[in-house]
């Protein structure tokens, strides 16, 4: 199960670092590509974000396990999360 604190820190990042607005990080949005027309993240922002919640978090993402797009969205990542398909930094 997704903590509610795992997922109020991958929208803190969206919204500080990223500066996305509150109202477009509501959770009907949340299978939407963050690299698509509603958020407009680029690739490279995509990878930088798994990599500060990562930072954040303390857990990794195992990116090895899967591609990098099957993290497209807000919902992607939380998924991979709840599915255990991550290790601890240690």
């Amino acid at each position: 199960m997704i903590t509610k604190e795992l997922t109020t820190v991958l929208l803190e990042i969206l919204e500080e670092d990223y500066l996305i607005s509150h109202d477009r990080l509501k959770e009907e949005y949340w299978d939407m590509a963050l690299t698509g027309k509603h958020f407009r993240l680029s690739g490279f922002e995509l990878a930088a974000l798994v990599l500060e919640f990562e930072k954040r978090t303390g857990i990794m993402i195992d990116i090895n396990e899967k591609p990098m797009y099957a993290l497209a969205s807000i919902n992607d990542i939380l998924k991979s999360i709840s599915q255990g398909e991550f290790a601890t930094n240690n």
